[in-house]
C-alpha cells in the first residue's frame, strides 16, 4: 500500500502544484498558498498527511485534500 501512496504523492505534486509532506499525528489538511503569490510561486499549498494514520487512510486523506485543491482552482 505505500507503494501506492508514493505513487499518488508525486502526481499529486505534478499535476495539482502542491507539495505533499508527512507530518506527526493522525490530522491530514491542505494549506493553500494565497491567491496573489501563486503565480510567483508556482504552487497551489502544502498537503500535510498524518503519519499515524494507517495506508489506506493516507490515500483516502491524501485524495480527499487534492479535491480540496480542484475545488478552489476550479473556483478561481
Amino acid at each position: 500500500m505505500q507503494n501506492k501512496f508514493v505513487i499518488l504523492m508525486e502526481k499529486a505534486e505534478r499535476d495539482f502544484n502542491v507539495s505533499v509532506e508527512l507530518i506527526k499525528g493522525d490530522n491530514s489538511y491542505w494549506t493553500p498558498t494565497p491567491l496573489e503569490e501563486v503565480l510567483e510561486l508556482d504552487s497551489f499549498g502544502i498537503i500535510d498527511i498524518g503519519d499515524d494514520q494507517s495506508d489506506f487512510e493516507k490515500l483516502i486523506s491524501l485524495i480527499h485534500e487534492v479535491g480540496h485543491v480542484i475545488r478552489h482552482k476550479d473556483s478561481n
